[in-house]
């Protein structure tokens, strides 16, 4: 629960600061989808309704330009219009509230560095503060993009599928959104170790960068009073704290893909026993394969 409760406050704490930019933040929500539908979804429904006019022989063999011709034209339009022009709408507003967001994180933990007491300061290491601060904020790019990028893109390709499948095969889009469920469970459970470790990993990485930094700073200091080799023993026992955490995580991680990969192809097999339903329109029934081999990064 203490995870949890540390995931939702960190939630809570990056959408404050996006919500302080509604226009882009709204902007790239309301656009993402409809980039998608654009560029995967209407093109691939007029070409399937091409297909289907080819196999009954709906077209003036003749005249095979005039009779695709115009459905043509418009897939290549919209698949241009959705790749060029609302996906550089989503990168844009992406792109620019990160750098707005980042901003604002560096500012308000430099400010709250600033009111912090000398007491606070002087029992810190001061590199390690520099390091959290840093991690703060490149932790909240990278998760913006895989948000973006791979987990938006996955669930309005469910939400579409199943909007395209729900009249003719009601049971194939009820078990592909119970695979997904139960494949998207198992994953957050197999993660769980492995957020807990790659949290300890990022600690000990503080506290080697802190002793640098500090050491260096006060090099001059330690110089003086003849503590090099001291200083240098305890450099080399967080380095080795910093490698033990990164074994631990690695071993963690490939039992988490383990997991993973048997229970992707489980559920595959499982659903590939289905009777195949009907295709809408042409459109394939089944889900892409990336969404069984791709384990994103969740911690």
């Amino acid at each position: 629960m203490s995870d949890l409760r540390s995931i939702a406050a960190i939630a809570r704490y990056y959408i404050g600061h996006q919500m302080r930019y509604k226009a882009r933040l709204f902007g790239m929500v309301f656009t993402h989808p409809i980039a998608i539908l654009f560029q995967r979804y209407l093109p691939a429904l007029i070409i399937a309704g091409i297909l289907d006019r080819l196999s009954r022989g709906d077209f003036t063999p003749d005249d095979l330009w005039g009779s695709f011709g115009g459905p043509i034209l418009i897939a290549i339009g919209l698949e241009a219009v959705g790749a060029i022009v609302i996906w550089r709408v989503v990168v844009y507003c992406n792109w620019t509230l990160e750098g707005l967001v980042i901003r604002d994180i560096h500012r308000q933990v430099y400010g709250h560095l600033m009111r912090m007491s000398a007491s606070f300061h002087a029992n810190h290491f001061g590199g390690a503060l520099v390091s959290q601060a840093n991690k703060l904020a490149g932790a909240y790019q990278r998760l913006t993009d895989t948000t973006v990028f791979q987990v938006l893109g996955l669930f309005w390709a469910l939400v579409f599928t199943a909007v395209l499948l729900v009249g003719r095969a009601p049971w194939f889009v009820l078990g592909i959104i119970l695979f997904a469920t139960a494949y998207l469970t198992c994953a957050v459970v197999a993660t769980r170790k492995v957020r807990r470790l790659n949290s300890a990993l990022a600690d000990t990485e503080n506290t080697q960068t802190g002793f640098l930094a500090d050491s260096v700073t006060n090099v001059m200091a330690i110089k003086s009073f003849a503590a090099s080799q001291s200083e240098t023993d305890g450099y080399a026992k967080s380095t080795e704290n910093v490698r033990l955490a990164l074994r631990g995580l690695m071993r963690a991680t490939l039992r988490r893909e383990a997991v993973l990969a048997v229970s992707a192809p489980a559920s595959t097999r499982y659903q590939s026993s289905w009777p195949a339903p009907a295709s809408c329109c042409g459109m394939p029934t089944s889900p892409p394969s990336s969404w069984c081999s791709t384990t994103p990064r969740t911690y």
